[in-house]
């Protein structure tokens, strides 16, 4: 595939360019496998159950009994690991297959106990898109939005955000440039730290200057793709054999084919 074939960009995608651009080629351009990593199962499994729970609950406005929603969150965690290949295709990262399972149900259940009793969604699931200058669709998908008007996303993590991440963070950016308007976001979070599990509730916002911001980079980063450079960055956290699925190639000077 040549760089202007992608046709659409993603906020996933845009901050694996400014991560590294030849990370972003081999997986966008070259569409190389990564294998999925635990943290990415549980959180995806998750999300199914939660997001069928608040589905529902725009009309009854009353949350599923939360063993159904444990048992939808179980169901999805199975059937993305068979989809991926089977437990030997997984990063499991010091887990495996029953403790990734024990710790989404425990991330469900809070999620439902803590969390979800609070929240009145509008909508969920939304797909949202722009235009950018060059012709190319930018999309994103919001897991919902509540009757205040907030984005919310569900997050799953191993350590606690804190308000100064939530505020640097470019997802609610994203998430507003593509409403369209200043937006106030909320990030539900479940954590397990493989000690214990708990919760957090995190509020964020961005302005019309930090929406432009972000709008400036993923134009900038859509010219990029179209000029078909991919330098290696190789400083940071991300560049090691554990975060980089494409770490021995790069390593060994292999550039992607364009």
């Amino acid at each position: 595939m040549q760089p202007q074939d992608i046709d659409h960009l993603s906020h996933s995608s845009v901050s694996t360019f400014l991560r590294c651009p030849r990370q972003w080629a081999f997986a966008y351009v070259e569409k190389l496998r990564r294998p999925p990593s635990v943290a990415l199962i549980k959180g995806s499994a998750v999300d199914d159950g939660l997001s069928k729970n608040l589905s529902q609950k725009i009309e009854t406005r009353i949350d599923l009994p939360v063993e159904d929603v444990l048992e939808m969150a179980e169901d999805s965690f199975r059937t993305r690991v068979d989809q991926s290949g089977g437990v030997d295709e997984i990063i499991w990262d010091g887990s495996n297959m029953a403790k990734g399972l024990d710790s989404t149900i425990s991330l469900a259940k809070l999620h439902m106990v803590e969390h979800a009793p609070h929240i009145q969604p509008s909508a969920v699931q939304v797909e949202l898109h722009t235009t950018l200058s060059d012709g190319r669709d930018f999309v994103g998908y919001l897991d919902f939005l509540d009757e205040n008007g907030n984005i919310c996303d569900w997050k799953t993590g191993k350590s606690r955000m804190g308000q100064t991440s939530a505020d640097s963070d470019m997802q609610p950016t994203a998430y507003s440039m593509l409403m369209g308007k200043p937006s106030n976001f909320v990030f539900y979070r479940a954590i397990d730290t493989g000690k214990n599990v708990s919760g957090e509730v995190v509020e964020t916002s961005r302005t019309a200057q930090q929406i432009d911001w972000y709008k400036d980079a993923v134009e900038d980063v859509s010219a990029a793709v179209n000029a078909g450079v991919f330098p290696a960055n190789p400083n940071g956290w991300h560049c090691s054999p554990k975060f980089c699925g494409f770490y021995d190639m790069c390593m060994s000077g292999r550039k992607p084919s364009i």
